[in-house]
């Protein structure tokens, strides 16, 4: 398989930056981007498909506990896809993308998942000197969700275009506010905007791009970023934003994007947070 091999740890470069930002997330209703220190994960798979590129050096993936390690740059990991990844010695990006979203359609379009397969699922990925220098810049000296957001699009290699939001129905728009605020089921939601549930969930995909069962999900995450950030519990914060309890917010956040909470939940991790 292209670029596999197994990787002594006393080859993996380190160049990071002492003077670094402390790591940063953007969080988007159907993305989430980071850029930051290296982490190591148990094998694992998330609904989300997932770009990962290691910042100052190589890092280690593969998809199964008994296969030979990966020696990768950058990875594509399509979604469901059990796999393990060992970052340590380099900083990293992580892009995750909602599979049910229109930018994971314009992916699917495209070349992305045709060629540089290790494993099923499992994608080498190649990035710019350029774009890596930008990542590095990103991560060293911040930048805005525009910003952030335009170097998750050339990471994907995907148009402007894709962000300009076309005109919505007035109930979709009500839909997506009652979601942001008091979401309490796709019956009740139908009601209050005057619909059937089946020609609501239609809308609702057509006009925002992403399910609607799935965006509620996003959105829940959301607001569990931000009470973490208000230094709520994960109990607390389980119960506040709709989750049966913390075990259930734990495997939702598991599923998604890999981590664990206590990510976001360890006070002794300072996190810049964007929710764009």
């Amino acid at each position: 398989m292209p670029g596999c091999g197994i990787l002594p740890r006393s080859e993996i470069v380190t160049q990071g930056n002492p003077d670094e930002l402390p790591p940063c997330i953007y969080l988007w209703p159907d993305r989430f981007f980071y850029l930051g220190p290296s982490f190591g994960t148990a094998r694992h798979r998330h609904h989300a498909a997932q770009v990962l590129v290691g910042l100052d050096g190589p890092f280690r993936l593969r998809g199964d506990a008994s296969a030979d390690w990966c020696r990768l740059y950058a990875a594509l990991i399509d979604t469901d896809t059990p796999h393990l990844a060992d970052a340590t010695g380099t900083g990293m990006t992580a892009l995750y993308v909602e599979p049910e979203s229109a930018v994971y359609a314009a992916m699917r379009k495209g070349d992305h998942f045709r060629a540089g397969a290790l494993s099923p699922g499992l994608y080498d990925y190649s990035v710019s000197p350029d774009l890596h220098q930008a990542l590095n810049h990103a991560r060293n000296q911040g930048a805005d969700c525009t910003a952030a957001w335009r170097l998750g699009l050339a990471l994907l290699r995907l148009q402007d275009e894709l962000e300009t939001a076309p005109e919505r129905d007035p109930r979709v728009e009500a839909a997506l506010s009652f979601i942001r605020g008091d979401y309490a089921g796709l019956d009740d939601l139908a009601r209050r905007v005057h619909l059937s549930p089946s020609r609501l969930a239609h809308l609702f995909r057509e006009q925002v791009g992403v399910a609607i069962r799935r965006y509620v999900l996003w959105a829940r995450l959301r607001h569990a970023v931000q009470y973490a950030l208000n230094r709520a519990s994960l109990t607390e914060t389980a119960h506040a934003v709709g989750f049966t309890d913390s075990a259930h917010l734990s495997n939702s956040f598991r599923q998604m994007f890999g981590l664990p909470p206590s990510f976001l939940f360890d006070r002794r991790i300072d996190l810049d947070v964007h929710l764009c």
